[in-house]
């Protein structure tokens, strides 16, 4: 498992999150006697998240309701944006961040997870459709989170590690994401060590800004505690530093509601689930 590949449009933006932790328990509790109560966890727990949308107009939630539409209920699995709470520091005590494998855990000690050192940042555009950073220096096989915001997709851009920051030359060092309007968030694993390129191939009208690159920091080698705790099947995983985090959910319901007013704006409020 991945980061999720098909994300919830990020535009409209949710006015908030409300993130709940849920445990499913089994309690039985004697009617006499002094017995005490009997309880067992019935499964892992999980995260469900409500996202709650200031009223809009219908050229805002066209997008978004049409993403929705197209879920068959809670049978799809999608990604959304969880922005950090502590956006000074992406890896403050509190905050979400993602796994390379796949899944979203809080961080509840940062231990030897402090301060990871952000590759340096700068663009290039060789061309209309092309935009490189500068070349940063990899290790293969280990991820690096890339965060990046675009305006103006307007059809579709992909994302990639590369030998050169020239317009037509050079060769694929990783594997290839999209990347999507608004917030972005991919993992990007090189098959060389040595030098390359992050080249995001995409329409001509398109702009990126605010770039996050960090290396991922292994799981297993960490002294970092976070909620749910690593399991040992997460120790060849990595962390993921970045502004935000990416959690892989389905709807929490089989039914679509859409509130229409009579002053022509929508309300609308969502409820997903974790899913691994």
């Amino acid at each position: 498992m991945s980061l999720p590949t098909t994300r919830m449009p990020d535009s409209p933006r949710p006015a908030s999150f409300k993130v709940d932790r849920v445990s499913n328990v089994l309690r039985s509790v004697p009617i006499t006697g002094a017995h005490r109560a009997q309880t067992r966890v019935i499964g892992e727990s999980y995260w469900a998240v409500n996202l709650d949308y200031n009223p809009m107009r219908e050229e805002h939630f066209g997008p978004l309701i049409s993403f929705l539409n197209k879920q068959e209920g809670m049978h799809n699995s999608f990604g959304i944006n969880l922005p950090n709470f502590d956006s000074r520091d992406i890896v403050a005590v509190g905050n979400y961040i993602s796994l390379s494998n796949g899944k979203c855990v809080q961080i509840e000690t940062v231990g030897s997870l402090s301060s990871p050192s952000q590759l340096f940042i700068a663009s290039t555009n060789p061309s209309a459709t092309l935009t490189y950073t500068n070349s940063i220096a990899v290790t293969s096989g280990v991820p690096v989170a890339i965060y990046v915001e675009a305006d103006s997709i307007v059809s579709s851009a992909t994302v990639e590690m590369w030998t050169t920051n020239g317009v037509a030359t050079g060769s694929n060092r990783s594997n290839v994401e999209a990347i999507y309007a608004g917030r972005n968030l991919v993992c990007l694993t090189p098959t060389v060590s040595g030098s390359v390129y992050i080249k995001v191939t995409h329409g001509t009208t398109a702009s990126l800004s605010n770039w996050s690159l960090y290396e991922g920091l292994q799981v297993g080698i960490q002294t970092t505690v976070t909620a749910p705790v690593a399991q040992a099947s997460d120790a060849g995983a990595y962390y993921l530093p970045a502004p935000m985090a990416v959690m892989p959910v389905s709807l929490g319901s089989n039914k679509m509601s859409v509130d229409y007013g009579k002053d022509s704006f929508i309300k609308l409020k969502i409820g997903l689930t974790e899913r691994r």
